[in-house]
């Protein structure tokens, strides 16, 4: 079974404010599962797959890939 997340769990586990985490849910960023009327849960997955859509690379990966594109 998936783990599933309140809102403010989800929240935490991103390390972000629940404001910004609501931003990202009403942008769609984000998706959420409607339990019931009321109950809203986040899963797990789809924290981790947000965070790795979004990853940066770190600054030597760039310069490297840059230098390999312009060959020098």
């Amino acid at each position: 079974m998936q783990e599933m997340m309140t809102r403010a769990e989800a929240a935490e586990f991103l390390r972000v404010s629940l404001r910004t985490f609501d931003t990202l849910v009403a942008e769609g960023r984000i998706p959420r599962y409607r339990v019931s009327r009321q109950l809203v849960r986040f899963r797990r997955e789809d924290l981790v797959d947000y965070i790795e859509r979004n990853r940066v690379e770190p600054e030597e990966s760039v310069s490297a890939a840059v230098d390999s594109i312009l060959g020098r």
